[in-house]
């Protein structure tokens, strides 16, 4: 029953189109969040990390960074998952199931971030601006995938 109050009607648009954007607004606010829990976890690490006698070379840079964009990815994603699942897809469906799903999502993005992130600090381009460039393409598709795949309603 609750389901049917969620769902466009087509009948009133106004209502219908806040339905439908009810939740990728939520999803941004949630990815906010996190997104000030992983900058502010990845600033710092950067700092401690960055205070090596490594830190002179390019590569050892790089390292630090892909470590520390590893290590903030951990710290967001924990509230991530709690916020997208109850808040932004309110999903009722199988805690097991859905962290397994979320778990395999989060290690390709984790993968995928942290190594983005130091190829792009290894081509000259600075560790925070890299990071930022491959959390906007990854937010995009992390909206997609945690819709379709890991929160997905059973209809």
């Amino acid at each position: 029953m609750e389901e049917n109050r969620q769902r466009p009607s087509g009948s009133k648009p106004f209502r219908d189109s806040r339905l439908v954007s009810r939740r990728p607004v939520r999803f941004f606010l949630t990815a906010a969040a996190s997104a000030v829990v992983d900058w502010t976890l990845f600033l710092l690490l950067i700092r401690i990390f960055g205070s090596s006698a490594w830190a002179a070379y390019r590569l050892a840079v790089a390292e630090d960074a892909a470590a520390a964009s590893a290590l903030s990815r951990v710290g967001s994603g924990i509230l991530n998952f709690t916020l997208n699942r109850k808040w932004s897809f309110q999903s009722t469906g199988r805690v097991g199931i859905e962290a397994v799903r979320y778990l395999v999502l989060f290690s390709a993005n984790l993968l995928c971030n942290a190594s983005a992130v130091a190829w792009l600090t290894l081509a000259g381009v600075p560790a925070a601006l890299g990071k930022f460039m491959v959390d906007v393409i990854l937010f995009f598709i992390n909206y997609q995938v945690q819709k379709r795949w890991v929160f997905r309603r059973r209809e």
